[in-house]
């Protein structure tokens, strides 16, 4: 597992337990810093001393002079504000996915039926195409939950990386969807009125009363 470190609102790394304590000794971390641990922030002290409680006091903490090797941890990306959010909505992710795999499963019964009691090709398609999106949008979501489980184990770059094309992918499919189902819907709008001014422009001319 790596850790992100914060101090004076930036933050550094990701480090190793062992690099914690390397740092720690060389005095460029220090032990009231803070650190990510995949869910919280907590001290520095705590990770490397698990058994150790934290130290709460009233007096004002003084201004962190840097040591000098403080520059070379500097280096890191700054990345603890991105991924606490992303951790927090993993759980929602996962929820939509189960439910993605469900409305998928209930659509390829349906199609199933309309082939054994002939409802129609229109019911058929329709459902057939439902389930396909659903089953298909539900694999994204379960793949980018999965991708924020990896990286919350081993905070890296191309973790990273593949949650956020993961992300990304799954919101290019949905706004394809979207544009598709808008254009549809557009053209059958286009199709009444044209179907309603055909037959308003056919109706007979009735005789006036005079």
């Amino acid at each position: 597992m790596q850790f992100i470190v914060s101090r004076d609102n930036e933050q550094f790394g990701p480090y190793t337990l062992e690099q914690l304590h390397q740092y720690v000794n060389e005095g460029s971390i220090y032990p009231h810093d803070l650190v990510f641990d995949g869910q919280n922030w907590v001290n520095v002290s705590q990770i490397i001393n698990p058994q150790q409680q934290p130290q709460i006091t009233s007096f004002a903490v003084p201004q962190i002079t840097q040591h000098p090797k403080a520059q070379r941890v500097q280096q890191g990306p700054n990345l603890g504000n991105v991924v606490g959010p992303m951790f927090n909505s993993q759980k929602w992710i996962r929820f939509m996915s189960v439910l993605g795999f469900i409305v998928g499963a209930f659509e390829s019964i349906l199609v199933i039926i309309t082939i054994f009691y002939g409802l129609g090709i229109g019911v058929f398609f329709g459902n057939l195409i439902n389930a396909v999106i659903s089953l298909y949008a539900a694999s994204l979501l379960w793949k980018y939950a999965n991708s924020i489980n990896v990286l919350r184990g081993a905070f890296q770059i191309n973790n990273l990386k593949t949650s956020i094309e993961l992300q990304a992918r799954f919101w290019t499919f949905v706004g394809i969807v979207t544009l598709t189902f808008v254009i549809i819907m557009s053209l059958i709008l286009i199709l009444i009125v044209a179907g309603i001014g055909n037959f308003v422009s056919n109706l007979p001319d009735f005789p006036s009363g005079n």
